[in-house]
């Protein structure tokens, strides 16, 4: 068996023939029991701050202790009038002051671990000379016994024995040296590591490839510029809502007053705070809209009543409304078209000022149906469909298209991020405790705010588990957004569809309904753009990671 060598194979940029050949002889001629490091360097404070300490091979026995060993090749002299030591013609660093400095200077370092300061290792040094033969001793500090020169090569195992035996007294057994010692030894000289980095990190670059992939697309609208009505369809993450904006930006430049509606709030609030700010932008949920005609027109709507006061009774006070003030907009642009129902057309419809000649876009995905089975639109669908998935990782992108129903394929131009992390627990206490160490994870060992996470239930705030058991660890929820530092913004997958954070973590959708799972998949985790969590039962588990 050969000596282990630290590290496994000699630096390419190592100049010194004599360390080569020195490197490779101690690896074939030494016995198992040695471990050898070679060109090992470290730091210390000295006198004058920080000093460099550095030996060409440490030579470590489990019981015989630790050798440091200088090693000059070539022709070696040493003129005794001057105390010079020459290489030939020139003259050289004195090979035994370097080896006792180094020696010092390890032993220093090795004080500085606990388990050294406990134990009694011998250390000693050593110089090679491998180009030369010596004979005798060279000098009262030099004696025969630790130097290795060329003739020692063939029999290294004996040499080592001598050196050792030189510093080491044999009658002491009282020393403690074992193999725990070159362990710990190897961790000290050699480490080995490996630093990822932290997911935050790992988002700020993907977040810039996805945000350039989304600004690449807007082109579209410049390929349907012509059309003044237009349906487009698009999966999740191709970049609907982002083109919405833009065309309302646009028709706004033009000098066009234009509506933005959308259904879900937290949505609306969103664009809002983008684009809200134009002074020719109206930003509004669908039953925002009515409730703010109803009010412009002197109507007051009846208080909620029924299943249908959203569907059907809201919005037929709106169309009164409508009838009364008359149009309002030249453009209206409708985000999440799916959710709309049949009859809600009429009046965004009737609030266009020149009828068919004004201008009306809807973007909508068929697949995101969350509140309703099927979908009807007025407008005819334009011949392009966005196919591309601009805001999911490519690993997300493939576990959300197995819920995409559709004849056309999707594909995710993305960077190929992480896999989608699968949590199993059982009880409500099991899910507690998985809860607490995700966001742990997620918030402090990973380094990403709290802010860009996002946690979706299918459950409302009275229903979930969530909310009864929160906090979890020094971690709190709350049901708006933003969030941040030690709060988790945590809401429903209806409430955030359209909407979008960095880490989304799916959660007791294993105890949904099955007509109705696939749909909130698809868009629950659609809603991930770096890095996506599901958290369930084993049996739900397993199926969703199959």
């Amino acid at each position: 068996m050969m000596a282990k060598m630290l590290p496994t194979s000699i630096n390419p940029n190592t100049k010194s023939p004599a360390e080569h050949k020195l490197f490779a002889a101690f690896e074939k001629l030494l016995s198992d029991q040695y471990t050898v490091f070679h060109s090992v360097r470290w730091q210390l404070p000295g006198y004058r701050g920080m000093e460099d300490g550095e030996t060409d091979f440490i030579i470590a026995h489990p019981t015989h202790g630790i050798l440091i060993v200088e090693v000059k090749g070539g022709a070696i002299g040493y003129d005794g009038t001057t105390g010079k030591w020459m290489s030939g013609a020139n003259d050289i660093t004195d090979p035994i002051d370097q080896a006792i400095r180094s020696k010092y200077s390890l032993i220093e370092l090795m004080k500085k671990d606990s388990w050294f300061r406990n134990e009694k290792i011998y250390v000693g040094h050593a110089v090679a000379f491998p180009d030369v033969a010596i004979e005798g001793n060279l000098l009262p500090e030099l004696p025969r016994a630790i130097v290795l020169d060329a003739k020692d090569l063939k029999r290294l195992d004996d040499w080592a024995s001598q050196a050792f035996g030189y510093w080491r007294d044999e009658s002491d057994r009282t020393s403690s040296t074992n193999k725990r010692y070159i362990e710990v030894l190897s961790k000290i000289l050699s480490p080995s590591w490996d630093f990822q980095p932290r997911l935050a990190q790992q988002f700020d670059e993907e977040e810039r490839q996805i945000k350039a992939l989304t600004e690449g697309q807007l082109y579209i609208l410049d390929v349907i510029s012509r059309e003044r009505r237009a349906a487009i369809a698009g999966c999740a993450g191709s970049g609907k809502t982002i083109l919405a904006m833009e065309k309302a930006i646009r028709l706004s430049e033009s000098g066009f007053n234009v509506a933005f509606v959308c259904f879900n709030r937290n949505l609306a609030e969103h664009i809002e705070r983008m684009i809200g700010s134009l002074p020719s932008v109206e930003v509004a949920t669908f039953h925002a809209l009515c409730d703010r005609l109803c009010r412009d027109a002197g109507i007051k709507p009846p208080r909620e009543q029924g299943d249908n006061y959203f569907s059907e009774i809201l919005p037929g006070y709106a169309l009164e409304a409508v009838d009364k003030l008359g149009p309002r907009y030249d453009a209206i642009v409708v985000d999440e078209g799916q959710d709309f129902a049949p009859n809600w057309w009429l009046i965004l419809d009737s609030l266009l000022r020149a009828g068919e000649q004004d201008v009306f876009y809807i973007f909508f995905d068929d697949n995101q149906l969350l509140y309703q089975e099927r979908m009807e639109l007025p407008l005819e669908v334009a011949d392009l469909s966005l196919t591309k998935n601009l805001r999911n990782t490519q690993n997300i992108h493939n576990f959300a298209k197995q819920f995409y129903r559709s004849d056309q394929s999707t594909t995710a131009d993305g960077p190929e991020g992480r896999p989608v992390e699968f949590l199993r627990y059982g009880d409500e206490r099991e899910l507690h405790k998985t809860m607490r160490k995700t966001l742990h994870r997620l918030i402090v060992n990973e380094g990403i705010d709290a802010a860009d996470i996002v946690i979706l239930t299918p459950k409302s705030r009275t229903n979930s588990a969530l909310w009864r058991l929160a906090p979890f660890g020094n971690f709190h929820l709350i049901h708006e957004p933003p969030g941040g530092g030690a709060e988790v913004y945590c809401t429903t997958v209806h409430s955030f569809k359209g909407l979008e954070r960095s880490v989304v973590i799916l959660v007791e959708l294993d105890q949904e309904a099955n007509k109705n799972l696939q749909t909130l998949l698809y868009v629950g985790s659609t809603r991930a753009c770096n890095h996506l969590i599901v958290m369930g039962n084993s049996e739900f588990i397993s199926n969703a990671s199959s």
